[in-house]
């Protein structure tokens, strides 16, 4: 009997095809989308400095904002891959 495991233990079997690509178009939306959504994310940044760090009431508008701006940040990851 032959064994025909390859070099790493894996029989050479049919490989799967690769997933089919995402159309430049959609890539491009999704930078875009990305783009926007970091905007509220830079803009609490720069009154969050110009507040001197603190925020009094502001805080839970300013989370907001990072959670929108990771939103954001997710998607251009979503879209370089």
């Amino acid at each position: 009997m032959t064994d025909d495991r390859g070099p790493s233990g894996d029989a050479d079997g049919p490989h799967l095809p690769s997933p089919p690509r995402r159309h430049p178009l959609l890539t491009v939306l999704m930078v875009i989308i990305g783009i926007i959504l970091l905007l509220p994310g830079v803009c609490a940044l720069i009154f969050l400095g110009l507040a001197g760090g603190g925020g009094g009431d502001l805080w839970g508008l300013w989370m907001v904002c990072f959670v929108i701006a990771f939103g954001g940040v997710a998607l251009l990851i979503a879209a370089a891959k």
